[in-house]
């Protein structure tokens, strides 16, 4: 009897881990990918940024 209810207890750990290494493997994706993002938008930002101002300078010459 104590030998199976050592086995619950062991897969029960085993289980309780494997949820805790999902969750900590799902956030940390998460945070990688809004960390992408924001590097992503502040990018698209400066491209705009930068064509304006090439846009600017060439409506100047004319």
């Amino acid at each position: 009897m104590s030998n199976q209810s050592s086995l619950s207890s062991v897969a029960l750990k085993l289980i309780g881990i494997a949820v805790v290494a999902f969750v900590a493997i799902f956030l940390v994706t998460a945070v990688i990918g809004a960390i992408a993002g924001i590097i992503k938008l502040f990018i698209t930002l400066g491209m705009i940024v930068l064509a304006v101002i090439f846009a600017g300078k060439i409506l100047r010459r004319l």
